[in-house]
């Protein structure tokens, strides 16, 4: 199914580990200190290139990558992945409805982040709704896989951003912008912002640096397609992402 077997921590095998005992894949990161991550693609090769850039990384652990669509929903049960990076052309083996289905599923059990070559922003609308909670380009730096599963799993969201003006523009266009595009720090900084707080306070608020506020205000803005904070505030209250 896959010749991609290489999995770090202990000389362990791709196999080993499996036996969930009961346990949920966020306890798993705790208990072994080491994140677990799985890549599907129909190329072997893709999965080995991504797989040894994570295997670099002290904090993340790569266990088998999967080739074929079926297996893709047992193998996540049985491995417990806490990201599961997906090739787009994986779920283009199956029709639309079916492929959508799986998504629902797997992204019970894993944050799927979706790699693609081209995709139509519908499409990539449609997958962030079943459930996918990034979108990165097959041709972005290596170092940016890295960050996707990291953002994924401290703010929940990671859009590429190659494409995250078009998804902007089309939540913008349908009248509707959630939670699938802004992260839970950026609704948190929005919430605050409504309130009246400067950059000085969220940042002590969230305990983070005003520069890192300052930044994340701007992703805001352009997701929002707003140019400055009152703004950002109106948008989001106009959509209801702030009450």
């Amino acid at each position: 199914m896959t010749n991609a077997d290489t999995e770090r921590g202990n000389g362990a095998s791709a196999t080993s580990g499996r036996t969930t005992g009961g346990r949920t894949p966020l306890l798993r990161e705790k208990a072994n200190r080491q994140v677990r991550v799985m890549v599907a693609d129909v190329h072997p090769v893709v999965i080995e290139g991504i797989q040894a850039r994570i295997a670099s990384e002290t904090d993340l652990m790569v266990v088998h990558g999967v080739t074929d669509l079926g297996a893709l929903a047992n193998e996540i049960t049985l491995q417990e992945p806490a990201v599961t990076l997906v090739g787009f052309n994986i779920w283009q083996t199956a029709d639309p409805e079916t492929a959508l289905g799986l998504v629902r599923t797997v992204a019970v059990l894993t944050r799927v982040i979706l790699i693609y070559d081209q995709i139509d922003p519908h499409q990539a609308w449609r997958a962030l709704h079943a459930g996918v909670v990034g979108l990165i380009s097959r041709t972005a730096p290596a170092d940016q896989f890295v960050f996707a599963i990291r953002q994924t799993l401290r703010d929940g969201t990671f859009l590429d951003p190659a494409i995250q003006e078009e998804i902007a523009a089309l939540a913008r266009h349908e009248g509707t912008t959630t939670s699938i595009l802004l992260t839970r720090r950026e609704q948190l900084i929005l919430r605050y912002s409504a309130d009246g707080l400067g950059t000085q306070e969220i940042a002590v608020q969230l305990a983070l640096s005003p520069s890192s506020i300052k930044a994340a205000l701007h992703r805001i803005y352009e997701k929002l397609g707003v140019h400055d904070r009152p703004a950002a505030v109106a948008q989001a209250l106009r959509l209801g992402l702030i009450t």
